[in-house]
């Protein structure tokens, strides 16, 4: 704990003396003598720990940091570079004057007391190329920002009893611009956080074999830093395991709307992840949210809103829940399967008091769950309280999972929809199916299967195929590609599909076998769609767009990594960009449909430069899908700002603008210099990919082809204006509030693209553009 003791606060650990043939450089917070740090008279400043690791690599020596003569004070990105060796490690460690083990207290820039809009803190230590083979041992860092950050690839780190007193993050893992901090052989052990904001410890990239346990991260519920989360794994981070972790009072007070941070976290691309003995409680999202392949063992998960959130390939075994706590808005409960997930439940107990109305298990979308009985029988809750809530979809997939169960699944039909026909429905045997698709139309294939049970596909052709749930999802394609659309240069794709169920026990391989047929089908481009006198605007494609790690757009960005930048593709350079960091969505695949993950939080971009979108009339287009449990705040993809134009002087930032976007989870939004304007709530059902299109002309906003609202509620305002002003920037994701000065109404889900054309498309243009952006987000038109 810490201790004040003649003015200076010290973290101090009892420890061993360390052996007598330790050879040691000596770092203490006021150099002194030489500054070679030879001894504790000669001893170095804190700024010279590099060439103090350099030298004790050079000696099989240790480089110590004298706790006891006071704090350090924390200089801004202090690079070390230089390592140790596997065989002799170079141990940086807090201590005494007689050498043994005391944490020394580190004190950075950070405001005390943090709050929202006071200073975050800087980065403090920096960890680049050539500083493997380190370990860092005995440590206190206070007001501080990011206080270990590990910017480039290195290996064999570690860090051991260092604490965190009011920071942003402790260890963060961050690449420098241009390159990435992969990070192997990583291992974190008795670390605690007592108040931070961002993140208490962050791994990404491709690192692996990670070892993080008896750690302790306390959020105490700082608020406003883009919410916070205890320990986030991201990118293709894998085999990392957690033992006997705690993460707790990460929070966000959003409103009423859905309130995120997170105890515990992972991304898709992430895999081979275990959590034993851990625990997360009171965090205003999920407890554990895995979006990846995870295994829970013993975990506890208390008064989280969503104890357990999984997105992924999840077996919680004999883990133990214990009263959701309601905050904002969605549903709450025990334990969450997301769309194309497979979360297998066994043994544990599931608590919740008898007036708690929420089920204990939920499946969204597509998501499949299989329950055991010993876990159903832990379950306590109202008698009158469902076990299962599918949350409204059809497609969800859950029940009793059956250990004894031997039994192969059988398939024994799909269906599928052509537009403007009835539904197909297609037996199935041991022969499989044939059928036939017009090209550049995506297509969904919904499979029966005999039980529960999720759905793998394999052949030449799988790359062009996605499961979500009992579904496979084929992207639009080509019938005039090159060579053909098929791997064997033919117009027919084939593939096999399997059912697995709970028990693993696979299905047959059924063969599918699917003709593309060549239609006059009118699809656009970008070069058609500007093919009119003086066009400007905008188009982005996210299927066939280029995406930036960097804001200089000179780095490709891939699959996982958030983007900087987007090339604009209609030639007009409105690019979207992003200069900071942590407001950039990551590049994803939604079944096999390129999009940008905006979180609903932070994400958001610029479009263009100030008072490029100043259009008196556009035609507007949005591919997207709202995420389901994302509230009922609207939500705003476009937004062209014209503030400080209307009467009351600017103090109203709605007054004069232009919205276009989802609201309330089923209607879609919009505002031209009037009132705002909602749909009757079949617009943009929450959970589904929708193309939206808006025009000035005559204000009439389309969903999916069909006509869902006219613009009637702008009344008594001109047609035509100028969005925005010059001095004002469009953005994608979120709006701008002139009050505040600050973004708000987030877009959360997959967008897929978006277009803006400056003039009123004509009917013949506007459905083909329409149906441009359905082959990239799996809408027919």
């Amino acid at each position: 704990m810490l201790a004040v003791h003649g003015g200076f606060a010290l973290a101090m650990l009892a420890g061993h003396c360390p052996p007598s043939s330790v050879q040691a450089l000596r770092i203490a917070p006021a150099a002194s003598g030489r500054g070679d740090g030879s001894d504790w008279a000669n001893a170095a400043p804190l700024t010279a720990l590099n060439s103090m690791v350099a030298q004790a690599a050079a000696i099989g020596g240790e480089v110590w940091l004298r706790a006891d003569a006071g704090p350090y004070t924390l200089p801004t990105q202090m690079i070390v570079s230089r390592g140790g060796t596997v065989a002799k490690p170079v141990v940086v460690r807090g201590v005494d004057v007689n050498g043994q083990d005391m944490k020394a207290v580190m004190v950075g820039d950070r405001a005390p007391n943090w709050s929202k809009g006071k200073a975050v803190g800087g980065e403090h230590i920096w960890l680049n190329a050539g500083a493997s083979c380190l370990t860092f041992r005995n440590l206190t860092f206070q007001d501080a920002g990011t206080c270990i950050r590990l910017r480039q690839n290195n290996s064999f780190l570690t860090f051991e009893d260092i604490d965190g007193y009011n920071i942003r993050r402790l260890i963060q893992n961050s690449a420098s611009t241009g390159s990435t901090a992969t990070i192997g052989f990583l291992t974190i052990r008795r670390c605690t956080g007592h108040g931070y904001s961002k993140q208490f410890i962050i791994v990404r990239y491709d690192s692996h074999d990670v070892l993080i346990e008896d750690c302790h991260a306390d959020a105490q519920r700082q608020d406003g830093d883009n919410w916070s989360t205890g320990f986030q794994i991201d990118d293709t981070a894998h085999d990392i395991t957690f033992r006997r972790c705690v993460s707790e009072n990460n929070y966000q007070d959003n409103g009423t709307d859905y309130w995120n941070a997170d105890g515990f976290s992972g991304e898709r691309g992430n895999y081979r992840i275990v959590l034993e003995d851990c625990v997360a409680r009171n965090n205003t999202d999920g407890g554990y949210d895995f979006k990846s392949q995870i295994t829970l063992v013993r975990c506890k998960g208390e008064g989280n809103k969503r104890n357990f959130r999984m997105w992924g390939v999840a077996l919680l075994l004999n883990c133990i829940g214990i009263n959701p706590w309601k905050v904002g808005s969605g549903s709450i409960g025990q334990v969450y399967a997301y769309g194309n997930s497979r979360v297998l439940v066994q043994g544990g107990t599931f608590t919740q008091a008898a007036d708690f109305t929420w089920s204990p298990f939920h499946i969204f979308e597509t998501g499949f769950m299989a329950v055991d009985a010993a876990a159903q029988a832990g379950v306590t809750k109202g008698a009158s309280v469902a076990m299962f809530d599918s949350e409204g979809n059809d497609d969800a997939l859950f029940g009793t999972w059956d250990h004894d169960d031997a039994v192969s699944p059988t398939i024994s039909q799909l269906r599928y929809r052509v537009p403007g026909q009835p539904v197909t429905v297609v037996p199935i045997d041991a022969s499989g199916a044939a059928l036939s698709i017009a090209e550049n139309q995506p297509q969904a294939f919904a499979f029966t299967a005999s039980e529960n049970a999720t759905l793998v596909v394999e052949g030449p052709d799988s790359a062009k195929f996605a499961v979500s749930g009992r579904t496979v999802l084929m992207k639009a394609q080509d019938y005039d590609v090159a060579n053909g659309p098929a791997a064997d240069g033919s117009k027919t794709l084939r593939i096999t599909v399997q059912a697995i169920d709970a028990n693993g026990n696979p299905s047959r391989a059924y063969p599918l076998a699917v003709t593309i047929l060549d239609v006059d089908d009118a699809a656009i481009g970008p070069a058609e769609a500007f093919d009119y006198p003086n066009a400007n605007g905008c188009w982005f494609d996210f299927s066939q767009a280029q995406f930036w790690s960097d804001t200089a757009m000179t780095i490709p960005a891939q699959l996982g990594d958030p983007v900087a930048a987007v090339t604009d593709q209609s030639g007009r350079g409105h690019h979207l960009w992003q200069p900071d960091p942590d407001r950039r969505a990551p590049l994803r695949l939604d079944g096999l449909y390129t999009c940008l993950d905006f979180n609903g939080t932070s994400h958001c971009y610029n479009l263009g430069q100030p008072g490029d979108f100043r259009f008196p009339n556009f035609t507007a287009f949005l591919a997207l899908k709202k995420a389901k449990d994302a509230g009922t705040a609207p939500a705003y993809a476009l937004f062209f700002g014209r503030r400080a134009a209307s009467t009351d002087g600017g103090t109203n930032s709605s007054n004069g603008t232009f919205w276009f976007g989802v609201r309330g989870g089923v209607s879609v939004t919009y505002r031209c210099t009037g009132p705002n304007g909602t749909s009757d709530g079949v617009g943009a059902a929450p959970g589904k990919p929708v193309v939206l299109s808006f025009r000035t002309l005559d204000r009439v906003v389309r969903s999916n082809a069909v006509q869902i609202l006219p613009a009637d509620g702008s009344t008594g305002a001109p047609i035509n204006n100028t969005y925005p002003l010059a001095t004002e920037q469009a953005l994608v994701g979120a709006r701008w509030d002139g009050v505040s000065n600050d973004f708000t109404s987030y877009f959360k889900g997959p967008m897929y693209g978006f277009a803006v054309l400056d003039r009123d498309c004509p009917d013949a243009i506007r459905f083909r553009i329409e149906r441009q952006f359905g082959v990239a987000s799996a809408v027919s038109l």
